[in-house]
């Protein structure tokens, strides 16, 4: 009797060391930084732009003048097709100017995190000798200019940490592609990265979830802690890792390094491939607090801010052409970690405001239409929720059509005028004549009692030189110029 129950309560320790080791590889109910799935790009296929970069990732930067692949100019078109990330490597080529991209993408120090995403090579890929794949990175500060491309800047060196990962198969293209961790370390001897081998069989258009685990080192010492799982299989456990110096306490993880490209240097062809080949990402995702969940310490889970638009105030309300429209969001959070609101128009990124807790920004409608407007609050943790109002721009009351026509028009001269304008031709019962700029906004207003054989002189001298329209409540528009 007493054997079964010691051997129950052996097999039950097992099952909560195995839920609790399971619990603490997944970090799932722990701090989520970041997530991005881009289901937002479902069922469409468009260029990855900047602005579409910085409303998915959180505080969107790059080394000094390195935002590559993503902002205008590269010959590389890497695109959102479908509710994923395409990026292109161009063939005949390699580094990050003609391949890939390059951003990072920042979110507040901690001591250890997971970053989690899915990656697959197109079913015609070339492995060649080998390309980088995302990882996590961590500075002094969010502004610290991160360690890689072979630097031998002692500032960035000593600073900060980068751990992307590569693809990589040998010279000859004749090896199996496999999966290493790429260290940037401040101890390591030489100007570029590491070679740490944790999988080798890469197989093309096979989805691969890759999830790398980093728990910083007591400052000074050899005990970092990286661990890389593939498929939620652990592959790599080490416990020696140098991430900072000694008095470098202040390097946090804060970083994922969006990294994807050949090679290597552009003039080394043995990263070249003869195709211009394709990897889609997908599922990022960044956690911490994972070691607090294994020593039973219990956290809050973060919750999402909430949002609403206030101007526009309702669905389908409508703006005349030619006016300026404040964009204005109200956003609160339950967990005090606000951080910005991103606008929207037609879904794509427009501007932000980081100014709450009333978040504002100005549009200026380009033509007449129905517009999509959006509000997306963010928290310093990267959650995100979102709302969105329809309005109906409308023509501007001076409408264009009526420009020219004969019937009961006004005359106007001088015309160019500098100084002022007489114009005569005024309908009987005018009161007003009012002046319009060419976007059909009203600039000014005159009032007029008609007493003098139906003609008012109106000074135009403070208006900027252009084309302006005059108008009556009873006439069509009249064309005027002022020098």
């Amino acid at each position: 009797m007493k054997t079964i129950v010691i051997n129950r309560l052996f097999t039950a320790a097992l099952l909560l060391l195995s839920a609790s080791i399971t619990f603490a590889q997944d970090c799932q109910n722990s701090n989520l930084i970041f997530e991005q799935n881009f289901n937002q790009y479902n069922g469409q296929n468009k260029s990855y732009t900047e602005s579409m970069a910085k409303n998915d990732f959180q505080n969107v930067g790059g080394r000094p003048g390195q935002l590559r692949g993503i902002s205008s100019g590269w010959p590389q078109d890497n695109r959102a097709i479908n509710g994923e990330l395409r990026a292109e490597y161009l063939k005949n080529d390699a580094g990050a100017v003609t391949g890939g991209f390059i951003f990072d993408s920042s979110f507040p120090g901690v001591e250890e995190a997971i970053l989690e995403y899915k990656v697959k090579f197109d079913k015609n890929f070339t492995w060649a000798t080998g390309g980088k794949l995302p990882g996590l990175a961590g500075a002094t500060t969010l502004s610290q200019p991160l360690a890689v491309g072979c630097t031998k800047n002692q500032n960035n060196i000593d600073n900060s940490f980068t751990m992307r990962l590569m693809w990589r198969s040998n010279v000859a293209h004749t090896q199996t592609p496999y999966l290493i961790v790429y260290p940037y370390l401040p101890n390591r001897t030489s100007n570029c990265g590491g070679d740490i081998r944790f999988f080798s069989g890469l197989e093309k258009d096979k989805w691969y979830t890759v999830k790398q685990y980093i728990k910083l080192n007591t400052p000074g010492q050899s005990n970092g802690k990286l661990k890389m799982y593939l498929d939620g299989k652990e592959l790599l456990d080490q416990n020696n890792i140098m991430y900072r110096l000694a008095g470098k306490s202040n390097v946090k993880i804060n970083n994922i390094i969006m990294h994807t490209y050949r090679g290597g240097s552009r003039d080394d062809k043995w990263w070249h491939s003869p195709n211009t080949d394709y990897s889609y990402f997908d599922d990022f995702k960044v956690w911490t607090n994972c070691d607090a969940v294994t020593g039973g310490t219990t956290t809050t889970p973060n919750q999402a801010p909430t949002v609403s638009l206030t101007n526009p105030s309702q669905n389908q309300q409508e703006f005349e052409m030619g006016s300026t429209i404040t964009l204005r969001a109200n956003a609160s959070d339950p967990d005090n970690n606000l951080d910005r609101v991103n606008f929207k128009i037609n879904d794509q990124y427009y501007n932000q405001d980081r100014t709450g807790p009333d978040f504002e920004t100005q549009w200026t409608p380009e033509a007449p239409g129905t517009y999509k407007i959006g509000a997306r609050a963010f928290d310093t943790e990267g959650l995100a929720t979102e709302t969105t109002y329809e309005v109906i721009i409308k023509e501007s009351s001076l409408a264009v059509d009526q420009f020219g026509n004969e019937i009961n028009t006004l005359i106007a001269y001088p015309n160019p005028a500098s100084v002022s304008v007489t114009i005569e031709n005024i309908p009987v019962s005018t009161k007003s004549i009012a002046i319009y700029n060419v976007v059909g906004k009203k600039i000014k207003t005159v009032n007029t009692d008609n007493s003098i054989a139906n003609t008012i002189k109106i000074d135009v001298a403070d208006l900027r030189s252009g084309m302006y329209f005059i108008q009556s409540a009873n006439s069509v528009a009249t064309p005027i110029i002022i020098k």
